[in-house]
């Protein structure tokens, strides 16, 4: 089942996992739940009572159900609260000659996990680049924050141990929250990164080539080219190609992927485009799957990502069959977090990035040093030394 999950992650699919009902701090002792392939879900009971500095505009409370598993501290992996009683049922039976029945609300997590995963097909319809980790994290960045840990506490801005990053909020996942507007000078390459999930359009025949990079960026003379992930081949992305069916992951444009772009005239270029966008959270962290080789990413918030252990962190991950001498004894997931410092020093990245210039038509380098950073938009080579990494870049603070 391990290596089932494991390679349905890496294959872009959202797994949903429910807490568990059993009120206890339990969540890293269960599969899936306590796996980072998986999107896990806790139960939430409400009441509604106006005038409540935690209310919602329709009056209501919302608190941790008792019976929802959570977590012991420092742990994450509870993404967020659903509501718990949601299951209709209905019962009849005969007794001797009178025939009775009855009808109710039953529920826990299991049904809880129902909302996200509803959700979750309504987001990648509206933005179809998002990935599964994508996808996961915008339901996380848009989750509102008033739940409380149980109905008597008050319930606290960012993440928490009992209520992850709070309650699913369909209509703020689905909302547009950015029109990026970029202008570009022309006659050069740029390497270049769009910090948007593309919106879905109205009139788009087939759903996912709203995203697509033909699309995005302006028809005219030009080239757009990526890296395939894995090789050193680039792929063509500037016409619709059958490639696509094969390779989504080069030619969507999402906001961490960065593509080589050439416009060839006498003006500038100026790339439109409406969709979601990352770090609406502070502290919140936006997953990058990495291969072995380079890597072509870019910055994907509206403001400087510093290189450095305050911004970024990588995760290791494993899954193996454990044995002593020849009898199988199970199988074991490992997944490590350390700082971007760290993940250097192992051996697991290279110790700079490169951001392309295209002023002066040439690399700069930048180190895990503090104080540097990536520019918005700028898109830059990474190098994994090894497979199974993934890359966890934060929020930047706002100044």
């Amino acid at each position: 089942m391990k290596y089932a999950t494991l390679e349905a992650w890496r294959r872009e699919i959202l797994l949903v996992a429910s807490a568990g009902n059993d009120d206890d701090d339990i969540i890293a002792k269960i599969f899936p739940a306590g796996s980072f392939t998986a999107m896990t879900i806790g139960g939430m009971w409400w009441e509604k009572i106006p005038r409540q500095t935690d209310s919602d505009e329709e009056g209501y409370v919302y608190w941790r159900a008792i019976g929802s598993n959570y977590q012991k501290e420092g742990s994450r992996f509870l993404s967020m609260m659903a509501p718990w009683k949601t299951m209709a049922w209905a019962h009849s039976a005969a007794d001797n000659a009178y025939l009775w029945s009855s009808i109710g609300l039953s529920g826990g997590t299991d049904s809880a996990a129902a909302h996200p995963s509803g959700v979750a097909s309504l987001v990648l319809s509206q933005f179809p680049s998002m990935s599964n980790l994508d996808i996961k994290y915008r339901l996380e960045d848009t989750a509102d924050d008033r739940v409380r840990p149980n109905e008597n506490t008050p319930f606290i801005i960012g993440y928490d141990r009992f209520t992850g990053w709070r309650r699913v909020d369909a209509r703020r996942a689905l909302e547009s929250d950015n029109n990026l507007s970029v202008t570009i000078s022309t006659n050069r390459w740029h390497m270049i990164c769009l910090p948007i999930w593309p919106k879905r359009r109205a009139d788009e025949t087939d759903w996912r080539d709203s995203a697509a990079a033909w699309k995005v960026f302006p028809s005219g003379s030009r080239y757009l080219y990526r890296l395939i992930p894995g090789t050193d081949d680039y792929a063509s992305v500037d016409v619709d190609l059958s490639s696509f069916d094969y390779y989504p992951p080069v030619h969507l444009v999402r906001p961490y992927q960065s593509f080589w772009v050439w416009y060839s005239g006498n003006a500038n270029v100026t790339i439109n485009v409406e969709g979601a966008r990352a770090g609406l959270k502070g502290n919140h962290e936006l997953e990058i799957p990495l291969r072995k080789g380079l890597n072509m990413l870019g910055n994907p918030f509206g403001m400087s990502l510093h290189w450095s252990d305050e911004q970024v962190s990588v995760r290791f991950y494993k899954v193996k069959v454990e044995r002593f001498l020849f009898w199988r004894m199970g199988v074991s997931e490992r997944s490590v977090i350390v700082p971007l410092s760290q993940a250097i020093s192992n051996g697991w990245l290279r110790d700079k990035i490169a951001l392309w210039n295209p002023d002066t038509n040439s690399y700069e380098y930048v180190d895990d040093n503090v104080g540097q950073s990536v520019p918005p938009g700028r898109g830059f080579w990474l190098k994994a030394n090894r497979d199974n990494l993934t890359l966890l870049v934060k929020t930047p603070p706002r100044r």
